[in-house]
């Protein structure tokens, strides 16, 4: 009898921690159900769409993604439970409870009980919002620097040229190879 009180007490400091860490992950972690309904979910997902834990249980997940993808969204779904595709990881715009809107990176894979049978998908979603940001001010950037008429020159810390835009190559004569 203390030989299974101390297993069943090391069974469930295990899954405490095992909750811990899935509580307190920095990234949304959920898993759906063949129906598509979310069954489980991290406090980081509730919070990241606007739900308490409790209500995004039972939430159909495609619900969560903005209507302009919902229909790519269960494309990716169905190929998962049909075996067409073995990862989905796609950048999917997302919605919140509150409608406002944010990028998420989207991982999901199928996840398999003892006897093979496909449970359900796991999801795994970051929120990548600040870097679509930043990536669409790089380009921004990147294109003033290509448009410009001044000659730009970009120079390392040892005024070694990096780069040169268009306006400089016909201004100088130089090639940006030269």
């Amino acid at each position: 009898i203390t030989a299974r009180r101390d297993v069943e007490q090391a069974l469930i400091e295990r899954e405490g921690m095992l909750r811990a860490i899935y509580d307190n992950s920095n990234v949304a972690i959920g898993f759906m159900s063949p129906d598509g309904r979310i069954s489980h979910a991290n406090r980081r997902m509730a919070d990241m769409f606007g739900f308490t834990q409790e209500e995004i249980i039972g939430t159909n997940y495609i619900d969560l993604v903005h209507p302009s993808e919902k229909a790519a969204g269960q494309g990716k779904i169905s190929a998962l439970f049909e075996n067409r595709i073995d990862l989905a990881d796609v950048e999917r715009h997302c919605q919140r409870k509150d409608g406002s809107e944010f990028w998420g990176q989207v991982s999901g894979r199928q996840m398999h009980g003892s006897d093979g049978q496909i449970l359900g998908l796991v999801g795994v979603i970051t929120d990548i919002t600040e870097r679509k940001a930043a990536d669409a001010q790089l380009r921004l950037a990147a294109q003033v620097f290509d448009n410009s008429h001044e000659g730009i020159v970009i120079t390392d810390a040892e005024n070694r040229i990096i780069s040169v835009n268009q306006a400089f190559t016909k201004i100088t004569g130089y090639s940006e190879s030269e």
